[in-house]
């Protein structure tokens, strides 16, 4: 199995933001970077966006960036904003002196050299995920285009998988299942063991014992059979077998490419 293969199988079975997190952390360094981070920006009817950010970006530089506003001046978030593609820093016009002390003061924060590359989703959904490093590495056009082709793959996979994460999680109490607990134990329900409920969800059997587990500690019930009558009789079925439909994130499985083929 391929590199991406492996990476689009974790990513398809990450259960929670640390799984996320450690998939990104892999995949900067596989990219040959130390630094990652992935900013996402949901929209909220009447209220403010929530923010979900994934990152390893030195504490130090983000409370310095968010306390001296830098996002206004931030010639990488400028550029990214204005295309779909990634864009190299070392690419980003500094044409305003605030703009160049911005990457002068993210230099002596070992955040030199890096790669943004944004993310457009459905419902005004935004996101941008970087990768840096303190020192370049020498690299050939044909190298650059690849990271470049790669990259877009991974923030449309990881960023999907996060949203899905965060809307299955969002809210979780007792009594209230993820859609994910959900439908495996609506699935339990219908008779189908772990494996065969594994193979329905494309995952493995033992994120499908996970699911389960946590649904036993929400309600808590234990052994499969009381799991099931407990959210029967607790309506948590209904409840949360729709909550991703409502969301408009889509549970499909995330394929990888080919073979050949502030985040800031």
């Amino acid at each position: 199995m391929s590199w991406d293969a492996t990476i689009a199988t974790q990513i398809a079975e990450a259960a929670s933001m640390q799984e996320m997190s450690q998939i990104v952390a892999a995949y900067a360094a596989h990219c040959g970077y130390t630094f990652y981070g992935l900013g996402i920006q949901i929209p909220r009817p009447n209220k403010e966006p929530d923010h979900l950010l994934i990152t390893n970006f030195p504490s130090q530089w983000r409370e310095e960036y968010d306390s001296s506003g830098y996002m206004a001046n931030d010639p990488v978030i400028r550029k990214a904003l204005q295309t779909t593609i990634p864009t190299f820093w070392n690419d980003c016009p500094r044409e305003r002196p605030e703009e160049a002390h911005v990457m002068l003061r993210a230099a002596k924060h070992g955040l030199t050299y890096g790669i943004t590359v944004p993310f457009f989703g459905r419902r005004g959904v935004f996101g941008l995920l970087s990768f840096a490093r303190k020192h370049d590495q020498e690299s050939s056009e044909d190298d650059d285009i690849e990271l470049k082709q790669k990259i877009v793959w991974f923030v449309h996979a990881a960023t999907e998988r996060t949203l899905t994460i965060h809307f299955e999680t969002e809210g979780c109490e007792d009594n209230k299942l993820t859609a994910r607990e959900a439908e495996c134990v609506k699935l339990s329900m219908d008779g189908l063991s772990t494996k065969e409920i594994a193979k329905q969800m494309g995952v493995q059997p033992t994120t499908v014992s996970y699911f389960l587990a946590q649904a036993g500690k929400r309600l808590h019930a234990k052994g499969r059979n009381e799991i099931v009558a407990k959210a029967i009789r607790s309506g948590a079925l209904d409840a949360n077998m729709a909550a991703l439909l409502e969301s408009g994130i889509s549970t499909s499985l995330i394929i990888a490419p080919e073979d050949n083929g502030s985040t800031h």
